[in-house]
């Protein structure tokens, strides 16, 4: 009888926390991978925002990306001026994240 080669890969994501789990659906969610839905990882995104405040400043950072990243999704966030004002906050998001790290 042959054995599940699958059987011993641990669950990764059992053993992140809540910050962490957020950032991997927000990258997930990104790149279509990791659930054959889309919904499906929005719907555990928007659980984990739910949770509570962000504990952080980088946990902060991630939450505001996701958010401004799924406004302009929206019809409203597509205009121009919404889009340019949106990647101009994501830029300063970015930066902010590499300064707090170092």
């Amino acid at each position: 009888m042959a054995t599940d080669p699958y059987a011993s890969i641990l669950d990764l994501d059992a053993h992140r926390g809540t910050a962490e789990l957020f950032a991997v659906y927000l990258r997930r969610s990104m790149r279509g991978a990791g659930t054959p839905s889309s919904r499906l990882v929005l719907a555990e995104a928007d659980a984990l925002l739910l949770q509570g405040p962000a504990r952080t400043w980088p946990e902060a950072a991630v939450r505001l990306r996701f958010l401004v990243e799924q406004y302009m999704l929206t019809v409203p966030g597509q205009s121009g001026r919404q889009q340019t004002l949106a990647r101009r906050a994501l830029r300063d998001i970015a930066y902010l994240s590499r300064c707090e790290e170092l």
